[in-house]
């Protein structure tokens, strides 16, 4: 049984690995760049654009293993 889309994404982004660890390592290595470059904008969009590709993946993915279980059914 599958979680709904939505909740499967929610439960990786929420999960508190992926909080601890990938955005935690995220935002601090944006802050660093930032910080040298002073290029605010553009890494903090740079970020949100790696936040939306993980979600939309994880929402492709949940998608294609649910048909795959509807087609068994």
């Amino acid at each position: 049984m599958l979680p709904p889309t939505s909740q499967a994404v929610s439960l990786v982004e929420d999960s508190a690995l992926v909080s601890t660890i990938a955005a935690y390592e995220l935002t601090m290595r944006a802050r660093a760049i930032i910080s040298e470059t002073f290029l605010t904008f553009e890494i903090w969009f740079a970020v949100a654009a790696m936040y939306l590709v993980l979600t939309v993946l994880l929402s492709t993915m949940v998608n294609v293993m649910e048909n795959r279980l509807r087609a068994v059914d």
